[in-house]
């Protein structure tokens, strides 16, 4: 059982630095979201939108990085609770 989890861990790692990796590409159309499960999806996601904060923070720009994070999602933040579904705000 524990070889099992270590492997569910990397496998899961491995998924999420792809997935990282695959959004800061910039590829037309952004990432595909049948390649990856949801809960890898919504943590890749979490950690741009928390790198694109932290940038904010350091450049002392935090008005530009919120109109832009606004914009980019409609005007919605994720929430607390985890991914939030841009659907939700159309």
């Amino acid at each position: 059982m524990l070889e099992l989890s270590k492997e569910m861990k990397f496998t899961l790692t491995e998924l999420l630095k792809e997935c990282i990796s695959e959004a800061h590409s910039g590829r037309t159309g952004g990432t595909d979201p049948n390649k990856y499960p949801s809960q890898i999806l919504c943590l890749a996601e979490l950690v741009q939108f928390t790198a694109r904060c932290e940038e904010a923070i350091r450049m002392h720009n935090l008005q530009v990085a919120d109109i832009s994070l606004r914009v980019e999602r409609g005007v919605g933040y994720p929430s607390i609770g985890g991914c939030q579904s841009n659907q939700s705000n159309k």
